[in-house]
């Protein structure tokens, strides 16, 4: 099966004509404080306060939203609604999240990934570095095994971190939608996902095909 990396378009006739779509949020709560999205660590949120992205007024909106609110996904009810059937279940959390854009306010859905894939990576025939800030690329690794990566991963310490830049999956994997972690591109879809998603029209994807 093929599998496709799944990232937010920058194509203006879908996004409009700034990039990220939001650069600004309104927020209930400081974003120092205890229960806003910026200080809670990975897994399940609960009792937590979402920024509130406000898209600029020269972009446009879409199914799936950039914006500088969250590095998680930020989605219409449209493109949840689709994920929500090819996910495994606590693969995923979604929290409802307000989007504003001129005078509307609309209803998105933040995706909180719970659950990373990392046995469907095949780590001999991926492309590991050890990169710095901005990811810089420093070294490349040799890593073979999903053990060589943990214990690799935990031998450097912030700025210093382990990338996957390049992606290759085992054979014979039947997930649809895939997440990983210590990559520049986490999310990954499969060819019978990536083409629901553009019969059903939804915008603001890019789809890249893995290598291999």
């Amino acid at each position: 099966m093929k599998y496709y990396q799944l990232s937010h378009s920058t194509v203006r006739e879908e996004v409009g004509m700034t990039y990220p779509q939001s650069q600004t949020a309104r927020e209930s709560l400081s974003v120092d404080h205890p229960q806003h999205l910026w200080q809670q660590k990975a897994g399940i949120l609960k009792n937590v306060a979402l920024p509130e992205p406000v898209v600029h007024p020269d972009a446009k909106l879409s199914d799936l939203l950039s914006t500088t609110a969250t590095w998680r996904l930020v989605m219409s009810t449209k493109l949840k609604v689709i994920i929500e059937k090819y996910i495994k279940e606590g693969q995923c959390q979604f929290l409802e999240m307000k989007v504003h854009y001129l005078s509307e306010t609309c209803q998105y859905w933040m995706l909180n990934p719970l659950q990373f894939n990392m046995e469907v990576i095949d780590f001999g025939a991926s492309e590991i570095w050890l990169c710095g800030v901005g990811n810089t690329k420093i070294k490349k690794l040799e890593v073979n095994n999903i053990t060589d990566f943990e214990k690799t991963s935990h031998s450097f310490h912030m700025p210093e971190r382990v990338s996957i830049t390049s992606v290759s999956f085992v054979p014979d994997i039947t997930a649809d939608f895939i997440q990983l972690r210590n990559a520049p591109s986490m999310y990954y879809v499969s060819e019978t996902l990536r083409n629901e998603l553009i019969k059903e029209g939804c915008t603001g994807i890019s789809f890249k095909e893995t290598e291999k």
